[in-house]
């Protein structure tokens, strides 16, 4: 991974090489609409995280704009699926580099908002050369982050951009290895219920990293299911009649009109998940409204199973 610069504009380049993978290296296919999903998340304070979507230069070398996160050292997780209905999450690390006033101006005009998505970019960001994907978005913690007091206390409410409330309705005690659904509500600036509309064609994409990094999900309302793998196996079953793979339950039903502002639908997202160990985790919890994509940042602890 490289980033270079064009038109004063940071370009971050990504190459997979094939031969230091076990398996051979297959064509990708897209899944909702992307064909990588890739998150990068900053650690030390303040953190960021940023969801990006590259678009493919060949086989196995990608590249996205470069939002203006934060300087620092980020963990990169790149979800691809190949045309065989297999998925994997590719990981490395990189440094980058403190954004310049220019790039920054460039991006974001004079906003001052931590939380920021493409599609506001797009308003401000008249003179870039490689405009960032509509479904781009990233975060940089501000003071909005669960307190731990609260993880226990009951529902824990985050204040998200413009003025939005996102409300974790169950961070009560999580357990290693047990089924669990974490529910999410988006409340308004005067704290009615927002509309959720599609993002991806889904009501919402949630990412859960274990502090130490030994576990990471890109998590969605019908689970860690990807989409383009679940087309790829009802294709295989109508051609091969059979069990398919058995897959988490539905939490919440996608919505497949992925761009759409007119239709939308208060209420709570549910998200299920398994955590396979116990320990400190984050989590990122996306959901669009209004256009913007609003993403809130929750801190919990798994126990271990007794």
């Amino acid at each position: 991974m490289h980033v270079r610069t064009e038109h004063d504009q940071p370009i971050l380049n990504l190459s997979v090489d094939p031969s230091e993978r076990r398996g051979e290296w297959t064509s990708l296919v897209p899944d909702h609409g992307k064909i990588m999903h890739l998150f990068l998340i900053r650690d030390t304070p303040p953190g960021a995280f940023a969801h990006l979507h590259p678009v493919a230069r060949n086989s196995t070398t990608f590249d996205v704009p470069l939002p203006p996160v934060p300087a620092g050292l980020y963990h990169v997780y790149a979800d691809v699926t190949h045309e065989n209905g297999f998925t994997e999450t590719l990981t490395a690390t990189m440094e980058i580099a403190s954004p310049s006033a220019a790039q920054q101006k460039l991006w974001l005009g004079n906003s001052i908002e931590p939380v920021c998505s493409a599609e506001v970019a797009r308003m401000l960001a008249t003179n870039l050369f490689y405009p960032p994907d509509i479904d781009d978005s990233w975060q940089m913690d501000s003071t909005t982050t669960t307190p731990p007091h609260q993880r226990e206390a009951g529902p824990a409410a985050v204040q998200v951009s413009g003025g939005y409330k996102m409300i974790w309705n169950n961070p009560g005690s999580l357990v290693a290895n047990h089924d669990v659904s974490l529910r999410f509500t988006l409340n308004t600036p005067d704290n009615q219920p927002a509309l959720i509309e599609p993002y991806m064609g889904m009501r919402g994409h949630a990412v859960i990293r274990r502090q130490n990094g030994a576990v990471f999900a890109h998590v969605h309302p019908v689970g860690t299911f990807s989409m383009a793998a679940q087309q790829f196996f009802l294709k295989a079953s109508d051609a091969h009649p059979g069990p398919l793979p058995q897959e988490p339950p539905a939490a919440d039903p996608p919505l497949h009109d992925a761009h759409s502002n007119l239709q939308g639908s208060p209420g709570e997202v549910s998200f299920p998940y398994v955590f396979p160990q116990p320990g400190s985790y984050r989590i990122w919890v996306q959901l669009k409204s209004q256009g913007r994509i609003l993403t809130a940042v929750f801190d919990t602890t798994v126990q271990a199973a007794k």
